[in-house]
């Protein structure tokens, strides 16, 4: 009942005022008022975005539309080694995928939000289970505009994905690299991994000197093997023209590839080390951006 009552509470205040509902939601999950008229922390300038963001920035939060911006961008700036995984196929209807559905190996997502995906082996077996088909459906029914309060999620076209899944030479997942871009600047660079089911990362500055900025800051990736003046370059490329994205790489070897814009990281609670963290990204970014 005190469940119902609080989900029912949450619908009436993101109905009457969509800011005060965000700004409640960040007081939980960071223990502290935000000010979001002069925001001073990196978490705060994130909100503050999420709070104004544009609707037609669906274009880019869409992971299938997305493709569309990036290809043009490899194009206009020359980015000859970067590359886009393959879609093996996508539908508007779970039963439609189902059917259609070959039974490779694949990731499968939705492209209208964030942690909607599930493995399939393509060995087990070769059709999709009647809790995966259901999954997908719950995906589909879900309003992620409504769940983050951001808009770029909100006209999205809900659609059903497979991925072809990304693999290195000895047949690992390749390491996520992650770019975060201050008005088209790398500012903040994030390597993780999570082959030992645990996540694990390491984050640099745009020089590449390490910086203890975030939680469990434990892995020890090898620089040598990051095309790390490409990562500087496609970063900026693809995040120029915005006040503050992230863009995401798989990297493959040597090879990078395009995963996904993303400008609300963590709905605006990146897991820093500390406030002081917080306070200094926020000095970082108006210095940047000024």
């Amino acid at each position: 009942m005190i469940r119902f009552f609080k989900s029912l509470l949450a619908e009436v205040l993101w109905f009457v005022n969509k800011s005060l509902y965000l700004k409640v939601r960040f007081y939980r999950s960071s223990g502290y008022w935000p000010n979001i008229n002069d925001p001073r922390n990196i978490n705060e300038i994130i909100l503050k975005f999420k709070v104004e963001s544009p609707e037609e920035y669906h274009v880019y939060a869409d992971k299938i539309l997305v493709r569309d911006f990036i290809e043009k961008k490899i194009y206009e700036n020359k980015l000859t080694r970067l590359r886009l995984p393959e879609i093996l196929l996508e539908s508007t209807s779970a039963e439609d995928f189902a059917k259609k559905f070959n039974g490779e190996e694949s990731f499968i997502k939705a492209n209208h939000g964030s942690g909607m995906c599930l493995y399939f082996d393509g060995e087990t077996r070769k059709s999709l289970t009647a809790k995966q088909i259901s999954l997908m459906k719950s995906w589909l029914n879900t309003d992620y505009y409504k769940f983050s309060g951001e808009a770029c999620y909100k006209n999205i076209n809900r659609k059903i994905f497979a991925e072809k899944p990304l693999r290195c030479k000895d047949g690992s997942l390749p390491d996520d690299i992650k770019v975060h871009c201050y008005c088209g600047k790398p500012a903040v660079i994030q390597i993780l991994r999570r082959t030992t089911g645990v996540l694990e990362r390491k984050t640099y500055d745009e020089n590449w000197v390490e910086k203890p900025w975030f939680k469990n800051e434990v892995l020890v990736p090898d620089l040598s093997l990051i095309p790390k003046e490409e990562v500087l370059l496609y970063s900026e490329a693809l995040s120029i023209g915005f006040d503050y994205v992230r863009v995401d790489f798989y990297l493959v070897d040597d090879l990078l590839y395009f995963s996904e814009l993303t400008f609300y990281p963590a709905s605006a609670s990146l897991p820093l080390a500390t406030k002081q963290v917080d306070e200094e990204l926020g000095a970082k970014y108006r210095k940047l951006c000024d």
